[in-house]
């Protein structure tokens, strides 16, 4: 009962004290301030369509905030192309005005006139090449182009870009290479795929090869493990080890007993003799 009548007390000191509604949030909090503002926006290489900005911040008892955003894309004339949506991305391709925004838990495709061009609920949107977006339905990834045809089919559980054109996906449980034109570099069929100076680690039942960064086959998958040091890669075939560059070129093929660095020289060790620099 004292807990009741205490919470009431609350509310009636917010209502006399505070600008702003004291409403109920939750079980405990509640709204002890509110402040909105606006902000208008011109897109970047564009002056027929602007962006209008309802930013409304509720500051709660317990000291804590929450910042809502509600934009408008409209035309100079004023005329409103669409409302209330929380993210807006504006694209220019080939002379043509195109508008990425989500509303109603999902991301769409506008065109400058307003039409929707896109009717998939998609999750997750954003452009990565020239009239190249990449989307995300019911969990899975691929790309589409401004008028929401299929460039890259909607089936990868992962999505990375890890270059310039160059993307790492997830198929199935294993892992390959594509780019946004849907050129498979390299096939989903790898346990792992990872960065290692300027070239991609391979990693299949196992075994280890490298793969340039235009997806090319440096080294069959066939070695026993594949390390950094310092700038170099080291190669690990039957025991033996060999030294590649930072790109994966061959300083020397897989012939030493053990390989070191020391005081930044790279020392080498063949079978029953004694350590020599390479």
């Amino acid at each position: 009962m004292k807990k009741l009548f205490a919470s009431l007390v609350l509310v009636l000191t917010l209502l006399m004290s505070s600008p702003a509604e004291a409403h109920y949030c939750g079980s405990h909090y509640y709204v002890t301030y509110k402040d909105f503002y606006q902000e208008e926006h011109n897109f970047k290489n564009c002056d027929r369509h602007y962006l209008l900005k309802d930013v409304s911040i509720y500051y709660y008892s317990n000291g804590t905030r929450r910042t809502y955003i509600s934009n408008t894309i409209f035309n100079k004339d004023g005329s409103i192309l669409v409302s209330g949506c929380s993210d807006v991305n504006h694209i220019e391709s080939n002379g043509k005005h195109y508008f990425i925004f989500y509303k109603n838990k999902k991301y769409q495709i506008m065109d400058e006139f307003g039409n929707i061009l896109s009717v998939k609920k998609y999750k997750y949107m954003r452009e990565i090449a020239q009239d190249k977006l990449l989307v995300k339905l019911d969990k899975r990834f691929g790309i589409v182009n401004l008028n929401d045809e299929i460039i890259v089919p909607i089936k990868y559980k992962k999505f990375e870009q890890i270059g310039k054109d160059l993307f790492l996906t997830k198929l199935n449980g294993y892992y390959g290479i594509l780019n946004s034109s849907n050129k498979i570099l390299i096939k989903n069929e790898h346990d792992k795929i990872s960065p290692i100076h300027e070239t991609f680690l391979l990693k299949k039942y196992n075994k280890f090869g490298l793969a340039s960064k235009s997806g090319e086959i440096i080294l069959p998958i066939e070695y026993d493990k594949i390390k950094e040091l310092d700038e170099y890669i080291v190669i690990e075939k039957d025991g033996l080890y060999g030294l590649l560059d930072s790109s994966g070129n061959v300083i020397s093929k897989p012939i030493y007993k053990k390989i070191r660095l020391n005081r930044n020289n790279i020392e080498v060790k063949l079978p029953r003799q004694n350590w020599q620099t390479l």
